[in-house]
């Protein structure tokens, strides 16, 4: 019974973690294909404030899941009730705050980035700036997105997420071939369909959470200083964790524009695209062992803690075996889907094997 519960929690994290990055990957290649090589290496410039946004909302996520866990554990509904109201006011408030900041300091933010300077002759600079304020319009929608899918996991609701993220999927690509065929708007509008395209997938979680049926109730009346704090605290080692994956695409990033120019950047940025969509399943591992543990922990169920453990352990380590063997096998074709530039794409199925 626990087995089919953790396969069933597990599919559903996969598929949703996997399909916030599948809409970046789907950015990737129509950039890649219809703006070119300088279009797919603003796209790598950008990439370290795209995952500023995820690591803040995998945080805020980490640390309601926990929390919720010990409360529902313990039929604790207000103590519930307050982390999810908590998680979904800091996603909307840190999410507000970012958007102002890109927008204020996008030209010295592009040059940290590694973008170089805003001057004529450097036009990656601008793409890089276009593409940062088209994405980061749907910074709410994108936080409260990752936020909201452990919740409807905990409220055993997969098929109406399922529904959101299908939708999510169909509108960016939607979205990304009008803006390529009709608006023509450039790489803002390829960073503006992945906002829209997380609107979408809101619309059809806000619905459940808005069911009189719904188990999580948004009550800001519940809210205080420490539940704050405790989402903040418990969230905290995965805060660390994803900070440290931020700084490694930004140093990265300054070093193959040093070495190799921005066609190493537009290289390394497929491989990227690739390597996060593949980074989702042990971020859904870590979703689905955060909910399960927290909930037996409370309950002081040992053997069924022991049992998902190695249960989720087992699934991991397969599923990524599969993927290794797939993407050593077939690295040309699927760099090949992104970039047509030779020297790019040589580096790139290069890197893609090895990495």
């Amino acid at each position: 019974m626990l087995k089919k519960l953790i396969r069933q929690m597990l599919f559903t994290q996969i598929l949703s973690s996997m399909t916030v990055m599948i809409c970046l990957l789907i950015d990737s290649i129509m950039i890649g294909r219809f703006l070119g090589v300088d279009a797919i290496s603003a796209y790598g410039y950008a990439s370290p404030v795209l995952l500023v946004f995820s690591a803040i909302s995998l945080m805020i996520g980490a640390g309601s899941q926990v929390l919720c866990g010990r409360t529902m554990g313990k039929g604790d509904r207000d103590g519930t009730n307050r982390c999810f109201t908590a998680a979904v006011t800091s996603s909307l408030v840190i999410s507000v705050i970012g958007i102002a900041f890109v927008f204020i300091f996008s030209d010295p933010l592009c040059t940290l980035l590694g973008a170089g300077v805003n001057k004529a002759d450097n036009p990656v600079f601008d793409l890089t700036k276009s593409y940062l304020r088209g994405f980061v319009l749907g910074a709410p929608a994108f936080m409260l997105q990752q936020i909201m899918v452990p919740y409807m996991q905990m409220a055993g609701n997969r098929k109406r997420l399922l529904i959101a993220i299908g939708a999510m999927s169909i509108g960016d690509i939607l979205f990304d071939l009008l803006n390529v065929f009709v608006f023509k708007m450039g790489i803002f509008g390829m960073g503006l369909a992945s906002a829209l395209s997380y609107f979408v997938a809101i619309i059809f979680a806000v619905s459940f959470f808005l069911n009189k049926n719904c188990i999580f109730r948004f009550k800001s009346s519940l809210l205080n200083k420490t539940i704050f704090l405790s989402l903040f605290k418990e969230g905290s080692p995965v805060l660390i964790n994803q900070v440290c994956l931020v700084l490694l695409p930004l140093v990265r990033n300054n070093l193959l524009t040093y070495y190799g120019g921005s066609v190493a950047v537009a290289a390394y940025s497929v491989i990227s695209s690739v390597g996060s969509t593949l980074f989702s399943i042990s971020t859904a591992v870590n979703s689905v062992s955060l909910t399960l543990s927290s909930i037996f922990y409370a309950d002081k169920d040992k053997k069924s803690l022991k049992e998902a453990m190695k249960v989720l352990i087992t699934y991991s380590v397969s599923i990524y075996l599969i993927f290794d063997i797939i993407i050593l096998l077939a690295a040309r074709p699927i760099v090949l889907t992104f970039i047509k530039d030779v020297s790019a794409s040589d580096m790139a199925i290069l890197g893609m094997r090895l990495v």
